[in-house]
């Protein structure tokens, strides 16, 4: 299956239901690795161009923050800033799992307009 084919499946997918679509066009292809390097740009455009909502823990509680070009720290990086918490997330748009970083934190600190 070509890669473009990848990308068009993986762009149609409904809301909600990638991770699912994932699988099922791994199992077409029968070639995970190519389908996950294809993977990893067309989820992120997928989930900018969606505001897809990803879920991260934060002092123990379920944040959420909205992934869009507006919250990535920088073009590309796949680290967005959440304003309520002042954090900086690295999104995982494979897994669709968030982490707080440390890696972004002083950048978090100059979006913020905070003192280093």
């Amino acid at each position: 299956m070509s890669t473009k084919v990848i990308e068009e499946l993986l762009k149609d997918a409904p809301p909600g239901q990638t991770k699912e679509v994932l699988k099922d066009v791994k199992v077409l292809v029968g070639d995970d690795a190519k389908v996950e390097e294809v993977a990893k740009a067309t989820l992120r455009q997928y989930d900018m161009r969606n505001m897809t909502l990803a879920s991260y823990k934060f002092g123990g509680e379920e944040r959420s923050l909205v992934l869009s070009r507006h919250g990535e720290v920088t073009s590309d990086s796949g680290v967005y800033y959440d304003p309520s918490t002042k954090q900086c997330v690295r999104y995982d748009h494979l897994k669709q799992e968030g982490e707080v970083t440390d890696d972004a934190r002083e950048e978090g600190k100059r979006l913020e307009g905070d003192e280093a």
